[in-house]
């Protein structure tokens, strides 16, 4: 046996940061009593009056319709999913995502409120220890719990219940649990059939509050001591770790948790001191986590310990601060404390050739601390401005053990800082800048080994010393520009800004460099590869070559605009202070951000409160203290984490879904188009730095970052939408990506089904429409046709009639006349009448032709109106008649048309031979695209406008309008034209 004396070797730590939650951040009590981190990535927390589920940036009630007066003792999430939950007396499961609980219960002593631990699940059996009873185990296969296998079957009595504490899960997957019992200790095994009790010496170990299984055996703590046992061997341990009284005196059961993230090796316990770490590997075992005065997390305060995925250990606590967050990381900060009473905000920093850090307090004078961060002294400044302590601005190591130090404003001093002695040497200074006191952002800047730049007011200063003695010297005065402000030296050049413009003096000449927008400068830094950094409130712009590149800012990945200062570690990755923690930026631009959550000394920085240390190191101060680190050993914290969807939210109401991996696929209705997600990160260690972005895909849009939210909103139109969301807790490390498919419908109304079938009912429409009016139409031809057919026959009658009548009677007239001619003497003539009778024999033959409906080619047309005419004038020899012909193609004439054109012709010619005493009848025809024709004599020219019509005008325009024609007459070389064209 191997027996390590003495006290255990605590780790020497700095005393803990947590983030904590209470019911003033949503927690239902500041009790804790069981912690567990789901699948899902939700950590699930019990309390005295039942369950919450917490998303990093909200506790979520989980106990609808659970007796309220339960505690949650212990959560557990079995293989399917289902998280299972232990109270007094009872035990109830949840399904995946559902708030119904299943209530079970097993048999009991009466009266006995008795506490379930879940132990182990496999195949067939989820396990439990019913504390100081026996264990049991809910069947898989029937779905049910099995009576319950109890301690007092194999000893009675159990004379004190109470003192079964713990139980352990051994690697061979039996159960081990100890009796207490001072008269009669036992150690109790099972092997999931049968129980085996064993008596053991409890002097050696006082009183046995708690058990964990480790690789060589069974790691036992008791109040007189702590060692490894072989399993069931209490008397003969293998090794003694301490004969301290390790896990305290307090009754409260034992809880444990075995870290997989951080140190596989590790086992954390709560104890009498605070939370122990048991190393399997080394067999070491170390105070991790140290109560204090602000802080208790001993076993007398712990209930519940647990590790997420990411490594943080989470602490639930029985009163106070119900649940604490305790992220390892943060050890890889240091923290510089000094006194309270020695502290204030840091005003200004530098360090020594030795490594030691010095920070100027505000109106508090300078702290120094060594190279490891210890607090070594308190300098005090024995000088005032304005009525008020000084405040040393900017500090800079000069000579041998000094610091030179200028005031807010201006005032310069000489700290001896082996002495401690002070020196105002203010009255160096040239008296034209002794007027001015502003200086509130101006540094000291070397520019050799006994030569330095300072800016006050609108002056640029060089101090030398010579001799032991400084010597002030104006540089430059910039007048138009008020105040000066930063200064920096690179080759000979010596860089200057005022709050909103930079300047470059080489030699005699003072230019300005453009800057890409207004705003102030807090630091100037020149990387290594000749690249210029500006720190301003308003991002970090960066110069190559004194020309403007680009401006890094919250719209490219910093967390905040308002940057103070800039530093460069040893790879060439800038570091850089803000109001929302650190930041650094790779070479590849990658950048990383530290909030206080993550162990730096607060979110807010300050001016010139920066500087390098020793071995690498970076210190940076700020309102709540100063912050070193070595880069290397922070960039290799790696941060895995992964997205998380807590909540959909559809036209603002909770909508229920179901995550299948890695993705989340939803289908909604066409009014369904308001989209809420809400996303969180696995890592929950600082929820205030978590960065989002998210883009559509195949949509053409890049990343859309979703600054200080962690909420996608959206209003989408029906359609197949397939989102790509990335987080980041710390700006570099992006999880693996997340698809959302978003599937809203189209109206039923819009749908191709709903379309295709409108399409249809109208095409049928259309069809149906048509044939009826198709059938009225035909119906109606046919109703015409059966009416012309009518008016034919009716027509036919008449010609007949006429026929038969009128022109049996005229053709006797004509017989007659010439039977009466022949019996007149031989110079008697009855010829005019003759021709009368003719005349109307002719016209009745044309009003037969036009009863018969027949057409008439135009040419016949033109043939018959000459026969006309030249028939007229047949006995007129002094009347001329010209007819032309102007016809291309062949046109007919409808027996409509030939009546009223051959009256309308006529007519015309009637009023001629009448009225117009002409010689010379002119007509001619006309036939293109349209027919026409036009008619005049070289008679009498009368106005139509001043002659009132008689029958016969009215007749040629009411013939014209019956088959559309138009009627135009014009007066040309004193003759009357008449144009007939048709419409």
């Amino acid at each position: 046996m191997l027996l390590v004396s003495g006290c255990p070797s605590y780790a020497q730590i700095a005393p803990p940061k947590f983030k904590i939650f209470q019911t003033k951040d949503g927690l239902e009590l500041n009790s804790v009593y069981s912690i567990a981190q789901g699948s899902g990535g939700y950590m699930w927390l019990g309390s005295g009056i039942g369950i919450q589920r917490f998303n990093g940036y909200r506790f979520e009630k989980w106990n609808d319709g659970v007796q309220p007066s339960r505690a949650a003792y212990d959560i557990y999430e079995d293989a399917e999913h289902r998280i299972w939950v232990s109270n007094p007396g009872s035990l109830y499961r949840f399904q995946p995502g559902s708030k119904t609980y299943e209530l079970l219960t097993f048999p009991a002593p009466k009266n006995y409120s008795y506490r379930l631990e879940f132990l182990k699940e496999d195949q067939s059996n989820i396990w439990f220890y019913v504390h100081s009873i026996g264990f049991s185990c809910y069947e898989k296969e029937s779905g049910k719990l099995k009576s319950l296998i109890r301690f007092d079957s194999v000893y009675k009595p159990i004379r004190n219940q109470n003192q079964l504490q713990s139980v352990a899960v051994l690697q061979n997957g039996n159960f081990w649990t100890i009796n207490n019992n001072d008269a009669d200790p036992l150690s109790i095994s099972f092997d999931g059939k049968t129980l085996s009790v064993k008596s053991f010496q409890i002097n050696h170990w006082g009183e046995i509050k708690g058990m964990i299984p480790v690789k060589q055996g069974v790691l036992v703590l008791g109040t007189k001591q702590t060692a490894v046992c072989k399993e069931g061997n209490l008397d003969s341990p293998l090794l003694v770790l301490s004969k301290n009284n390790i896990p305290g005196n307090h009754n409260r059961w034992f809880t444990y948790i075995r870290t997989n993230v951080k140190d596989p090796n590790a086992i954390l316990f709560p104890g009498n001191d605070g939370i122990y770490q048991f190393n399997e590997s080394t067999l070491k075992l170390d105070l991790y986590l140290k109560s204090d005065i602000s802080e208790n997390v001993s076993r007398q305060m712990v209930f519940a310990l647990s590790e997420d995925a990411n490594g943080n250990i989470w602490i639930g606590k029985d009163v106070g601060n119900g649940l604490l967050l305790f992220n390892p990381n943060k050890s890889v900060f240091k923290q510089l404390n000094a006194p309270p009473e020695r502290f204030s905000i840091v005003y200004s920093m530098c360090s020594d050739p030795d490594g030691n850090i010095y920070a100027g307090n505000f109106e508090m004078g300078i702290n120094q601390f060594n190279k490891e961060g210890k607090w070594l002294r308190h300098f005090e400044i024995p000088f005032t401005e304005l009525n008020q302590p000084i405040s040393p601005r900017s500090i800079h190591y000069v000579g041998k053990k000094c610091l030179l130090i200028k005031s807010l404003t201006g005032k310069l001093f000489l700290l001896h800082t082996k002495s401690g002695k002070v020196d105002d040497i203010t009255p160096i200074l040239p008296l034209s800048t002794l007027l001015n006191p502003v200086s509130f952002d101006g540094n000291i800047e070397a520019v050799s080994e006994n030569k330095w730049l300072i800016t006050k007011g609108q002056h640029l200063i060089s101090l030398e010393e010579k001799k032991g003695k400084f010597i002030a010297t104006i540089v430059k005065e910039i007048k138009s520009e008020f105040p000066l402000s930063i200064v920096r030296h690179k080759d000979s050049s010596i860089y200057v800004s005022t709050i909103n413009k930079l300047y470059v003096l080489q030699g005699t000449r003072f230019d300005s460099i453009p800057l890409p927008r207004s705003c102030h400068i807090k630091d100037l830094h020149f990387a290594k590869n000749g690249t210029m950094w500006l720190a301003t409130t308003s991002g970090i712009d960066l110069f190559a070559g004194g020309k403007y590149q680009k401006t890094l800012s919250t719209a490219t990945g910093l967390l905040n605009d308002y940057v103070y200062g800039i530093l460069e570690d040893s790879s060439g990755r800038h570091w850089f202070s803000t109001n929302r923690g650190l930041g650094s930026i790779d070479n590849n631009n990658t950048i990383h951000f530290y909030s206080e959550e993550d162990g730096v000394q607060g979110e807010e920085f300050d001016t010139q409160s920066f500087c390098y240390g020793a071995n690498n190191e970076l210190y940076f101060g700020g309102v709540k203290g100063i912050t070193g680190f070595d880069p290397s050993k922070l960039l290799n914290q790696k941060r895995k984490t992964a997205i998380m969807i807590t909540s959909v939210t559809i036209n603002g109401q909770d909508h229920p879904f179901k995550l299948t991996g890695n993705t989340l696929s939803l289908e909604l209705d066409y009014h369904q188009t308001n989209i809420g997600i809400e996303l969180s990160l696995t890592d929950f260690a600082n929820t205030s730095g978590n960065r989002f972005v998210y883009k559509i895909d195949n949509m053409g849009i890049d990343w859309v970052q979703l600054n200080q939210t962690h909420f996608i909103q959206t209003s989408l139109q029906p359609g197949t939408y397939r989102f790509i969301i990335k987080g980041s807790s710390d700006g570099a490390s992006w999880t693996p990506e997340f698809i959302a498919t978003i599937v809203i419908h189209q109206a039923w109304w819009k749908t191709n089904l709903f379309i295709g079938f409108i399409i249809l009912l109208v095409i049928i429409g259309i069809a149906l429409l048509f044939r009826f009016f198709s059938n009225r139409r035909l119906e109606r031809k046919m109703q015409e046709l059966k009416t012309l057919n009518e008016i034919q026959k009716e027509r036919e009658r008449i010609g007949r009639d006429l026929h038969d009548n009128i022109g049996a009677y005229t053709t006797s007239l004509l017989a007659n006349i010439d039977a009466i001619e022949k019996k007149l003497p031989e110079k008697t003539s009855l010829q005019p009448l003759k021709e009368d009778a003719q005349e109307i024999l002719g016209t009745v033959r044309e009003t037969i032709w036009i009863l018969k409906n027949e057409s008439r080619p135009l040419e016949d047309f033109i043939d018959s109106y000459k026969m006309y005419v030249n028939k007229m004038i047949q006995h007129l020899p002094f009347i001329k008649f010209e007819c032309t012909e102007n016809v291309e193609g062949s046109m007919d004439l409808s027996p409509v048309q030939c009546l009223h054109l051959n009256r309308i012709l006529q007519e015309l010619a009637q009023n001629t031979l009448k009225h117009s005493n002409a010689t010379a009848i002119y007509t001619s025809f006309h036939l293109k695209e349209h027919f026409s024709f036009t008619y005049y004599d070289n008679g009498i020219t009368y106005n139509l406008e001043q002659v009132t019509k008689g029958d016969g005008l009215n007749n040629i325009e009411y013939r014209a309008n019956e088959i559309n024609f138009s009627i135009q007459t014009e007066e040309a070389d004193g003759h009357l034209i008449w144009t007939f064209k048709q419409l």
